[in-house]
């Protein structure tokens, strides 16, 4: 079976290949585009908490690496090899064994700077870097009881990529990031869990208190590693 990386690669390249000679360089102009990321990721103490739940037999994986879907707006400096890039996203991950589920899911949004390298024959490298901000909720059921939350935090990314277009308005772009968006403090926002002990591994979760895993803050994250494929249009 073709892996998620390996396909970006193999559409990424037959593109590159498809239609070089019609790429079109623009000083000034502007694209939209969209494209899905897959993020290696990890939660550690959502993860212990998932652990503490098997240990009683809930069967439950851990999590692993989550799914972004995003939108974007860029804007290319006139007569400069920079371009700046407005980023919004969605991210989830979750892991469930029958009417047992842990998950996670939010939104981030990055405003990024991208300075383009070096031109190759259809197509074009670059490295970028950003500052952002996300949000994430979280659900867990297990047992008959529930339990809702949120946090956030701020982000940096950094990366690099290229692009390739196969009309002068039609292009792909294929990315690796690395971004590091940590949220320290979640927020109980509902469910049904009151007590310590409720939800296995959780030991603060009434409403409106900070969520706690053995007695210290529970932390999640929206970081990893992202290998992002798009598409956008120039106009």
């Amino acid at each position: 079976m073709i892996r998620f990386p390996s396909l970006c690669l193999l559409i990424f390249v037959f593109a590159s290949h498809a239609t070089a000679a019609t790429v079109q360089k623009y000083s000034d102009s502007m694209s939209l585009g969209a494209g899905f990321i897959y993020v290696n990721n990890k939660q550690l103490d959502m993860n212990s908490a998932i652990d503490d739940a098997n240990n009683i037999g809930a069967g439950v994986p851990n999590l692993g690496h989550a799914w972004e879907f995003y939108a974007q707006w860029t804007t290319l400096i006139q007569y400069s090899n920079l371009t700046l890039i407005l980023r919004p996203s969605y991210f989830e991950q979750s892991a469930h064994n029958g009417s047992i589920l842990y998950k996670l899911s939010g939104t981030t949004i990055f405003p990024i700077v991208r300075m383009h390298v070096t031109d190759l024959p259809g197509m074009n490298l670059f490295i970028q870097g950003g500052v952002g901000y996300g949000e994430l909720r979280g659900e867990i059921d297990i047992s008959n009881k529930t339990l809702n939350f949120s946090g956030n935090g701020l982000g940096v990314l950094a990366g690099v990529g290229a692009d390739t277009c196969v009309s002068d308005r039609h292009c792909f772009n294929l990315e690796l990031n690395v971004r590091n968006l940590s949220i320290p403090r979640n927020t109980s926002t509902g469910g049904n869990c009151v007590n310590s002990g409720d939800i296995p591994g959780i030991t603060r979760c009434y409403v409106d208190s900070e969520v706690e895993r053995n007695y210290s803050d529970l932390k999640t994250n929206m970081s990893g590693t992202q290998m992002l494929l798009g598409y956008f249009y120039r106009y």
